[in-house]
């Protein structure tokens, strides 16, 4: 962060995005974050932070965002480690086996994409739940 004391969450958001860690906030306040967020914050806490300290150390205050966030952001880090996130889901309007370089993968890289895929299916469809 700036040497200059953040006084609003907005301020706040706006210097993370700028930092690449926040993709975007949605009108209801959730944040959507970015890849680079969630491997600093494995990092981190594979160096032995809680989550807490690495939501923190990566430019986070929980006063502002509180813990629970930090938290959570903490658990869908870790979840996305052991699930293998580590491709970037097409956005659905193309099929797995359309997806370029699908068969230049190795048997491991290919079973991450799909796993990567599976999350980002299971999310739209909460997604589409809430809203219906």
């Amino acid at each position: 962060m700036t040497e200059n004391k953040i006084n609003t969450r907005a301020e706040c958001e706006k210097e993370l995005i700028n930092k690449g860690y926040i993709e975007k906030v949605k009108s209801n306040g959730d944040i959507i974050y970015t890849e680079t967020f969630y491997k600093e914050m494995n990092r981190l806490m594979d160096d032995g932070k809680s989550s807490v300290e690495a939501y923190t150390e990566l430019g986070f205050p929980t006063e502002l965002f509180g813990v629970n966030r930090a938290m959570q952001a903490g658990k869908n880090a870790r979840a996305r480690a052991r699930a293998g996130y580590r491709f970037t889901p097409c956005n659905g309007t193309v099929s797995p086996a359309q997806v370029k370089g699908l068969d230049s993968m190795t048997v491991e890289e290919q079973l991450n994409y799909f796993r990567s895929r599976t999350i980002y299916l299971e999310t739209l469809f909460e997604e589409i739940k809430k809203k219906r």
